[in-house]
């Protein structure tokens, strides 16, 4: 797409540096710029050779002071306009809003504002000395009858010889606002002559008024010859074109004014701040072939030829600004690889201000820039188109290739249960791999029916891949029943005919328990029950499990100490009746120690929980008739049993 603007109309793209000026006909570069300084490197102050005036460190001036400011403000409200910001070149950027300029209160008439030398510059060459004044006092200050700026335009050799004088005429007050008006002269120097001094001197009386603002004075080589330009043959126009659409641009140039002209074509790509030489385009005529996207200002500088080589000589053309505005950048990715049942995401690259219209297959249209196709299934495999337009106007398009493949239909039940101890099978399907998090419990993690086996409730995630890299995921609960743990109760020990109460304890999952055997058992249905046997007795705590997880038990043993039955005598004659010194009932007692001593304490025998007895010996001696002594030490927390013996034979 082309298109073509006047240059009143400017560039949305490029700042059009539309020169000002006072002389007819085309102007070069400056020679002398004054701007007073901008930003940080700035103000930057006449020195008293330069000005007549006095300078004030105050923005409030008086008769015969100037300051230098970005922003002037409370100084004589009723008078001045308040505040006053900015310098000519205006507000519409931060760069711009700090621009200095020069405030003026002028005195007597006569006294030079502002004066400077120009050096290097060529003989016999018209220049524009021109600057840019605002009056600021208000329309209706001093009755509505303020004395006007005015100021004298100077030129004159370094000798003092007169060039060119000219008044600027009264400076207008504006009813509203304040205003930048450009003024100045034109002026041809001598021959031979490469130097002029330049003035600007005040015009007007002191008094209520002739207070002004002063900026941007400059000294250019032009006002005689004119240098126009035509592009495909229209003049005076702002080329706006697509990328794609370039076609060469034939730039052409006319001169009028000059004997004998040189030329050369220039390029700027920084908005005019800066202008290189385009290699051999020293003709009328320079054809431009398209580029990248950008933005270019193309202009012709000229001089007579003799003067050429001296940039205060040279004219220069209005710019031609060359606007290449790129097409939308193309998609990320030319195939997407898809699984039935997921959405699709088409996304385009975003930009300022983009249109967009995806088109594809089953007559699916979008016009967001992240287009979705929602659960895609074959049918929607094919080629989805998609047209960028851009905030100026190019058109871009561009596709990609959904291939839909078969997805993963993971099936799951919610949760599983299993016996602790046991496993249960687990079972994904639909991929060739699997990946069961986490492993713990698991026979293998990789496979598609691993066998859980935890200790405990777990939840495991799986996630499937299929051969198109298709996915699916779930989850499932692996709720483990924990078997009965089962303690019938440390052991117990009773004298006979006695009464003791069992510990036992059940905790996890149990429906119900049992106690056998139950005789002697005064409560068999509690888990303590008590208990009276005759004899020691092993008792088993049977419990249940609530989920048919199966049995478990545990047995606690209750001995029962019989009452001892001890001989007073015995006769170990060999004779088969009563030989043996033997108690009766110690066998219940298992730690019970016996020892036997002769009158003298001396020991004779000592034998652990005895069953066989003594046979009257000592060492397989025989020992003489008499009175021997016992002791039975039973360990059993009751107190020891002792008495005396009679070995007869």
């Amino acid at each position: 797409m082309l298109r073509i603007i006047l240059l009143a109309i400017g560039s949305c793209f490029l700042y059009m540096p539309v020169h000002a000026q006072v002389c007819g006909g085309s102007l070069g570069d400056p020679v002398l710029k004054m701007t007073f300084g901008r930003g940080p490197t700035g103000p930057i102050i006449p020195p008293s050779s330069k000005t007549g005036l006095t300078y004030s460190g105050s923005p409030c001036v008086r008769d015969g002071q100037f300051s230098l400011a970005t922003f002037f403000f409370g100084c004589s409200p009723t008078i001045w306009y308040s505040p006053l910001a900015g310098d000519h070149t205006g507000t519409s950027s931060v760069a711009e809003s700090l621009g200095y300029f020069m405030m003026v209160n002028a005195d007597v008439p006569g006294k030079v504002i502002y004066q400077d030398t120009a050096r290097g510059l060529c003989g016999n060459t018209n220049y524009e000395f021109a600057a840019w004044i605002m009056n600021a006092v208000k329309d209706s200050s001093c009755g509505f009858n303020s004395i006007k700026p005015n100021l004298i335009f100077r030129i004159e050799t370094v000798t003092g010889v007169l060039l060119k004088e000219q008044s600027s005429g009264d400076i207008p007050t504006e009813k509203d606002t304040r205003k930048w008006v450009q003024a100045g002269t034109c002026f041809l120097t001598p021959i031979g002559s490469t130097a002029v001094v330049l003035k600007i001197i005040n015009n007007a009386a002191g008094g209520c008024g002739n207070d002004f603002a002063l900026d941007d004075i400059t000294l250019r080589p032009g006002g005689a010859a004119t240098v126009a330009t035509t592009v495909n043959g229209q003049a005076n126009y702002l080329i706006d074109i697509c990328q794609n659409l370039q076609t060469d641009l034939s730039l052409v140039a006319s001169i009028t004014g000059l004997n004998n002209a040189q030329m050369q074509w220039q390029e700027s790509l920084d908005s005019g701040k800066t202008w290189k030489d385009l290699a051999g385009e020293t003709g009328l005529q320079y054809t431009r072939k398209p580029s990248a996207g950008g933005g270019y200002q193309y202009r012709i500088m000229v001089a007579e030829t003799g003067n050429f080589n001296s940039a205060a000589c040279r004219l220069a053309s209005d710019p031609i600004l060359v606007n290449i505005n790129p097409i939308a950048p193309q998609l990320a990715v030319d195939e997407v690889m898809a699984c039935t049942g997921i959405n699709v995401s088409l996304d385009a690259p975003l930009g300022t201000a983009y249109q967009y219209l995806w088109t594809g297959p089953n007559q699916y249209q979008d016009i967001s820039s992240n287009a979705v196709v929602s659960k895609v299934t074959f049918q929607d495999s094919g080629y989805y188109t998609i047209r960028i337009t851009t905030d100026a106007g190019c058109v871009g398009y561009d596709s990609l290739h959904v291939i839909v493949n078969p997805g993963v239909n993971l099936q799951l039940p919610l949760s599983v249960t299993t016996c602790e101890g046991f496993g249960v099978s687990l079972s994904a399907n639909g991929g060739t791999s699997y990946q069961w998090s986490p492993s713990t419990g698991l026979s293998n993690a990789n496979i598609a029916n691993p066998v859980a086996n935890p200790t405990d409730t777990i939840t495991y995630t799986i996630k499937v891949q299929n051969q198109y890299a298709c996915r699916d995921s779930g989850r499932i609960e692996v709720q483990v029943w924990k078997k009965p743990l089962v303690n019938a109760g440390k052991d117990k020990s009773i004298a006979s005919g006695e009464t003791v109460q069992l510990d036992g304890t059940i905790s996890g999952n149990y429906s119900s328990f049992n106690w056998t055997p139950t005789n002697a058992m005064l409560n068999p249905s509690s888990i303590n029950p008590s208990v009276q046997p005759t004899q020691s007795t092993q008792y088993i705590l049977t419990g249940i499990s609530s989920f048919g997880c199966g049995n478990y038990s545990d047995t606690v043993l209750v001995n029962v100490f019989q009452e001892l039955i001890i001989p007073n005598a015995f006769s170990p004659n060999g004779d088969g009746i009563n030989d043996l010194w033997k108690v009766r009932g110690l066998e219940t007692y298992p730690d019970a120690v016996v020892s036997i001593f002769n009158r003298y304490g001396q020991p004779l025998f000592k034998q652990k929980s005895s069953s066989t007895g003594w046979d009257g010996k000592r060492n397989g001696q025989s020992l003489p008739i008499g009175t021997y002594y016992y002791m039975i030490e039973l360990n059993n927390g009751y107190a020891p049993v002792s008495g005396s013996i009679l070995l007869i034979r």
